[in-house]
């Protein structure tokens, strides 16, 4: 099993832990045999535009509005200090101690232990009673803190669909006052990243929540391919869709891994759902993932049919064009023919055995990592590399990222809190530049300012006590997981990539390719949302079943018009009305 690298944080939703950081196999257990999120879609840090309000109009108070929503502005402690950020420590004259519920990250240090924490306690005068039952568990620990009836003052990293749920419920106070007079960091990070208001904004225009804020994106989720089997058959990287037929039927029939058997598996992953990253070369989304229903809907502004609505890929006339390539890929072996009972274990062997010439993957992780472990195992010329963004038969040429701009996670405050003033001041010292550098370490022991701009230091990279980077990094800070705050700069983020990972992020993911199929968080009323639930577990079983059928040839494309009728009768209609209206509410913000 592969020791997976992605480098970035751990966070929850549909109520389901996924691995974005960090390496190590007893992590990858607690996500999941059969489908750790390796596929989980880069961090892409490409910020959305967007309007910003009258400089000095308080943010939280609505562009242009007078009336601001949320609960009257609690009193608090008597004693707290009017400002806090960067000055005005401490937050309280008398100490205050708060009950904060977060996952422990596999690797980081016992929180109360952690050196970052014991500063900022010393600071703020406010002690941090920690709940952090492990990553693995901690679903489980927090939906019985839910029903308990007692609650802490505050969680971090709340699975995202929650927080909705539980603050038009009461569990969850209205924070949009507090932020507004209280959190003048968290303000100024918003209006530089603006779409951190829109995903932390429900119904009404309530917050209930702090983000986690991501600086860029790339979009991690790509092709990668086997540059020495390219070089030994002296082909160029495919770019079209007639490149990659030509390329993988070379890899199936001229012996790339040099046995002389007829061994070699041209594409192949970890389910049907990696093929699924050609539907963006049809100028669709789907982002393979058979268990989320958001990754088959999109927003048309540049992509098909570009009317600037939303859209449900399976059954577009494209997506059937796009299947039936596929089909024919599979029916010339030219796709493993396991490719829909692999696991990753599975597919992984067949990777060692050096048999797989291409794939879907995060260059972030399985590629350094696929790299790393063949070279490890004595094959010094086994190199995957990541493809250029694939060119469809109409022209379509694009990268979905969708991975969010922000998550809404970052920070809740329960109706427990008796210091709701004071713990939004403790949060929102993290946005500041002084609290974001806290999350990058000790500088002069994890990182140093170069030119003013910071590096890891051997503590985190070449570490003298043989501690992995997590490890190291995780003895310091929370930083590798959800946090209220703005995630690492580029400089050190870059700083830990391979040579392939930086030519992907500065030469092939270009501003002209990516594209964002839906906003990093739409919001829907609990109706709607449970409507939209309710039609979707059927839709998505039915057309998952269909797809790969269509594809390995158990049901034949002429039944195309009877399937996509079929999914229009169980309701897809209804729910990109309900995602339409989603988006609108997006873009009304």
């Amino acid at each position: 099993m592969f020791l997976f690298k992605n480098p970035f944080p751990i966070y929850i939703e549909e109520k389901r832990w996924r691995r974005l950081n960090g390496s190590g196999k007893a992590e990858y257990k607690m996500y999941g045999e059969e489908r750790w999120m390796k596929r989980w879609h880069s961090v892409r840090f490409i910020t959305a535009a967007l309007a910003v309000c009258v400089l000095g109009l308080a943010v939280f108070a609505g562009c242009g509005k007078k009336e601001t929503s949320g609960t009257k502005q609690p009193a608090g402690n008597q004693e707290t200090n009017q400002a806090a950020g960067d000055s005005g420590f401490p937050i309280s004259d008398k100490t205050i101690t708060l009950e904060i519920m977060k996952p422990l990250v596999m690797y980081d240090t016992d929180y109360s232990k952690m050196p970052v924490l014991q500063d900022y306690e010393k600071k703020s005068n406010i002690k941090i009673k920690w709940n952090t039952p492990a990553a693995a568990d901690f679903t489980s620990k927090y939906n019985l803190v839910m029903s308990s009836g007692k609650l802490p003052d505050a969680i971090i990293a709340m699975p995202a669909d929650d927080i909705e749920k539980y603050g038009q419920q009461g569990a969850l106070i209205d924070i949009n006052e507090l932020i507004d007079q209280n959190a003048p960091n968290l303000k100024k990070v918003i209006n530089e990243f603006p779409d951190a208001k829109k995903v932390i904004t429900g119904t009404g225009g309530k917050v209930y929540s702090m983000p986690f804020v991501y600086r860029e994106r790339w979009g991690n989720d790509v092709l990668i391919i086997r540059e020495d089997w390219l070089k030994k058959l002296n082909l160029d990287m495919p770019v079209t869709t007639e490149d990659w037929y030509e390329v993988l039927k070379a890899f199936k029939e001229k012996d790339p891994n040099g046995n002389g058997k007829p061994d070699e598996l041209p594409f192949s992953g970890d389910g049907i759902g990696d093929l699924m990253k050609f539907a963006m070369t049809w100028g669709m989304h789907d982002n393979g993932n058979s268990e989320t229903f958001e990754g088959k809907f999109y927003s048309a502004e540049k992509l098909y049919p570009q009317d600037g609505k939303v859209h449900y890929s399976p059954i577009e006339p494209r997506y059937k064009e796009m299947v039936e390539w596929l089909n024919k890929l599979y029916q010339e072996d030219l796709i493993d023919p396991e490719i829909v009972t692999n696991d990753n274990k599975a597919f992984q062997a067949k990777m060692t055995q050096n048999l797989v010439g291409a794939t879907r993957g995060v260059f972030g992780g399985d590629l350094i990592t696929m790299n790393d472990t063949a070279k490890m195992n004595g094959d010094s010329e086994f190199h995957l590399n990541v493809a250029p963004v694939a060119k469809g038969p109409h022209g379509d040429q694009f990268h979905t990222i969708t991975d969010p701009s922000a998550l809404p996670q970052g920070f809740v405050v329960t109706r427990d809190n008796k210091h709701p003033v004071e713990t939004v001041k403790w949060a929102d010292y993290w946005y500041s530049e002084e609290g974001q550098a806290k999350m990058w370490g000790e500088e002069g022991k994890s990182y140093t300012m170069v030119d003013g701009k910071p590096q890891w230091t051997d503590f985190i990279l070449k570490n003298p006590d043989g501690r992995t980077v997590d490890e190291a990094w995780g003895s310091l800070t929370p930083g590798r997981s959800i946090w209220p705050t703005v995630w690492l700069p580029s400089d050190l983020t870059l700083q830990r990539d391979s040579e392939e990972v930086r030519t992907a992020k500065t030469d092939i993911l270009t501003s002209e390719t990516l594209v964002e199929p839906l906003p990093p968080r739409l919001s829907f009323s609990q109706k709607d949302n449970d409507r939209r639930k309710q039609l979707m577990t059927d839709i998505n079983t039915y057309v998952n079943e269909s797809v790969t059928n269509f594809i390995v040839g158990k049901q034949p494309i002429s039944d195309w018009d009877k399937y996509v009728e079929k999914v229009q009768k169980m309701g897809i209609d209804e729910v990109i009305k309900i995602y339409q209206k989603a988006m609108n509410d997006w873009n009304a913000k």
